[in-house]
């Protein structure tokens, strides 16, 4: 496993000096003594000891195949410890990696010949080209990230959920895979597939890679998300492990030790997925945080805002988070609604008397932040109605928006 971080960060390293060259000059030694590389696979930053033993030239391949021979093959055969552990395909990531995805694929392209003696061949491109077109461009810190995972589920291999659950959330952090998200949105999807779904049922294997394609290549909305994952949460039987890690997948803030659970609805003609936590006040007393399931309990939940004085007026477009304790009687709630693409409003929030001084508002209003940055929102506004709470949640007074409003 170190040895393929060495080979990719060696060769990004020679590749980023050809690419600063103006493709014009790569360093004709490129072996692993010219090389300062991290000792962690997570960590960047190699750099080359020496740019002398300069040779000129213009062609990919040429790069290509020194990489080959003087990095991969000539190490390999003096450490005979070493095992094969990067093909062709290794070296045309990192050269997606260096030079972005359309100029990698039209530079590996100028490959015209075939190098049979070398494995490199024109119908290995093109079939790289053809899957990384289909399926996204498999980043190193995905890769990486998933071999740390079979790493240890190989020594810890009665592991339960619970434990996988903690390590990938790990994993995804120590390797910031979130980083990856704006460019690549299918990442999280791609690293969950090739840990924990890796061994699940084929179906939902199926379904999963078929909505990776969809992610990657754009065709799929926020709205269009949730009706897909409805339809797998309805139509396919789940396992328990199956479940909790769907939950994880889709809502990237419950931890791994969190009582959390998707929650199937219909909405309209349309499917929709939701989730309901469980969290705890300071006395250990259980409370269930989740969307409205019916019109009954908007009704229910106005009423309690009318007892506590507060005169509100719902709208279609309003959405709500509900409270309940452990009888599932309601005992308050938020509601808020969407005011321009990145931009939402929090109307008004309430906590029942007989459960205030229990932290509940601010659970409530940060279990929120969360479900909305799964939105890509990207800020919050509210009135000055309990400022003394929002403010302690790091709103602040902004004259663009009115009221007071925290980036999220």
């Amino acid at each position: 496993m170190r040895w393929l971080h060495y080979i990719w960060n060696g060769a990004f390293a020679y590749l980023e000096f050809w690419k600063r060259s103006g493709e014009t000059r790569m360093i004709e030694d490129a072996s692993t003594k010219n090389l300062i590389i991290p000792e962690f696979d997570y960590y960047t930053g190699t750099r080359l000891i020496s740019i002398s033993g300069r040779k000129n030239t213009i062609k990919l391949e040429d790069v290509l195949l020194a990489l080959n021979k003087k990095l991969i093959i000539d190490t390999e055969s003096e450490f005979k410890g070493l095992h094969k552990m990067a093909e062709w395909e290794i070296l045309f990531t990192v050269v997606l990696e260096v030079f972005g995805v359309d100029k990698g694929f039209n530079l590996l392209k100028t490959i015209k010949n075939n190098y049979d003696e070398f494995g490199l061949t024109r119908k290995r491109i093109e079939s790289f080209i053809t899957d990384v077109n289909q399926s996204g461009l498999l980043r190193k810190q995905v890769v990486f990230a998933s071999l740390r995972y079979q790493r240890w589920i190989d020594l810890n291999y009665d592991a339960t959920y619970e434990a996988r659950g903690s390590i990938i959330l790990d994993l995804y952090k120590d390797y910031n895979l979130h980083s990856l998200i704006d460019k690549y949105p299918e990442t999280r999807l791609r690293f969950f597939l090739m840990t924990v779904f890796k061994d699940s049922n084929i179906e939902l294997i199926n379904k999963l890679n078929q909505l990776m394609i969809k992610m990657k290549s754009g065709e799929i909305d926020e709205e269009g998300l949730e009706t897909y994952l409805h339809k797998i949460h309805d139509e396919i039987e789940l396992t328990k492990a199956e479940k909790y890690f769907l939950t994880r997948l889709v809502f990237d803030h419950v931890d791994s030790a969190d009582y959390a659970e998707l929650i199937s609805r219909d909405f309209g003609d349309k499917g929709l997925l939701d989730l309901s936590v469980k969290i705890q006040d300071s006395s250990n007393e259980l409370f269930t945080i989740r969307p409205a399931f019916q019109p009954k309990e908007v009704a229910n939940f106005h009423r309690v805002l009318i007892e506590s004085k507060l005169e509100v007026q719902f709208e279609p477009i309003h959405k709500f988070l509900l409270i309940f304790n452990e009888k599932n009687i309601l005992i308050g709630g938020v509601f808020w609604k969407k005011t321009s693409e990145y931009v939402a409003h929090l109307e008004k929030i309430v906590i029942i008397p007989d459960y205030q001084g229990k932290s509940l508002s601010t659970k409530l209003v940060k279990e929120l932040f969360q479900r909305l940055i799964i939105k890509k929102y990207k800020y919050i506004t509210v009135g000055f109605f309990k400022s003394e709470l929002f403010y302690k949640l790091g709103f602040e007074i902004n004259q663009k928006f009115g009221g007071l409003v925290k980036r999220l």
